[in-house]
């Protein structure tokens, strides 16, 4: 059995790209699924929890920034997902957008070893965060 926090979802319109990202994180341990469109990704978000879910911009022709619609989506939804949108079409509007919904922006080409280490960053905050509620260390925001 896969752990939850090791599951991710990659929503990309190529093909190729979804491809890669499932043989470098599948034999790693992670359980991967993988989506060519919103409707895909919505479905497989209503069904199943992720760590991290990692989103293009742009998601087909005239879909320019379907993808910002999509993290907004995800961080209404599942606030404990952590979400990367990657684009091969930054801009500083794109860059600040993505930070202002909640994303962290990766620029393509993307190094796999790039992606995995910010999905290690996510899952390592997401445990300490675990662990202090666990714990009840977790003292919430402090206030004076």
């Amino acid at each position: 059995m896969v752990n939850p926090a090791c599951r991710l979802l990659f929503v990309d319109d190529e093909e190729t790209i979804l491809f890669a990202v499932q043989d470098y994180f599948c034999p790693q341990g992670y359980d991967v699924d993988a989506a060519m469109d919103v409707e895909k990704a919505e479905a497989l978000l209503s069904e199943r929890v992720y760590c991290v879910a990692v989103i293009d911009l742009s998601l087909g022709p005239g879909k320019d920034r379907l993808g910002l619609e999509l993290v907004s989506r995800v961080r209404e939804t599942h606030p404990e997902t952590a979400v990367v949108l990657f684009t091969a079409y930054s801009t500083p509007e794109v860059e600040r957008e993505a930070r202002r919904r909640g994303a962290l922006l990766l620029e393509k080409p993307l190094s796999l070893r790039v992606l995995e280490r910010a999905i290690d960053e996510f899952r390592c905050s997401r445990q300490a965060d675990d662990a202090r509620r666990l714990h009840g260390t977790d003292t919430g925001p402090i206030t004076d």
